[in-house]
């Protein structure tokens, strides 16, 4: 298959599931974690590849989930991630009431574009035609990287 032909076939399956992607990322917007707590947003996460019949691994660096397009593959592996997190933002109209978590900084719609690819790769049946492998990679605690750095900085437990 060509190059261009393989290209057409993924996005004509994405785009026949654009509501199916469109609906994952508002119900990752609509229920907002904070960093390491994303205990919901990885189980949804975890189910979709479940129903997409990737294999994955849970409980990576606590909430993460990844899942590979080949079970193995001698060749280069391309990874597609997503943050999982919200951060504290109690202003915003979509804030959690309680724990103030939002997905302010857009990580429900990298989850939504690292699914989308998913679909349209899984799907579309390709993987025979690559070399290479892909794996989804759903990446816990993202915002608390500057706050954990600086804590060691200033050497606060």
């Amino acid at each position: 298959m060509k190059k261009k032909e393989v290209k057409e076939k993924i996005c004509r399956v994405i785009d026949e599931n654009s509501e199916k992607i469109i609906a994952l990322a508002k119900e990752i917007e609509a229920k907002p974690e904070l960093g390491y707590k994303e205990f919901k947003t990885s189980k949804k996460i975890a189910n979709f590849f479940d129903e997409l019949g990737l294999s994955y691994k849970e409980e990576l660096s606590i909430t993460g989930v990844k899942a590979n397009l080949k079970e193995k593959t001698n060749g280069p592996n391309i990874a597609i991630l997503g943050e999982l997190d919200g951060v504290i933002c109690f202003d915003s109209p979509k804030a959690d009431k309680e724990t103030g978590a939002s997905h302010t900084c857009g990580h429900h719609l990298q989850m939504a574009a690292m699914l989308g690819s998913a679909i349209g790769l899984k799907k579309s049946k390709i993987e025979d035609n690559l070399d290479d492998n892909v794996t989804f990679m759903s990446v816990p605690s993202e915002e608390y990287i500057e706050f954990l750095e600086g804590c060691f900085e200033r050497k606060v437990n």
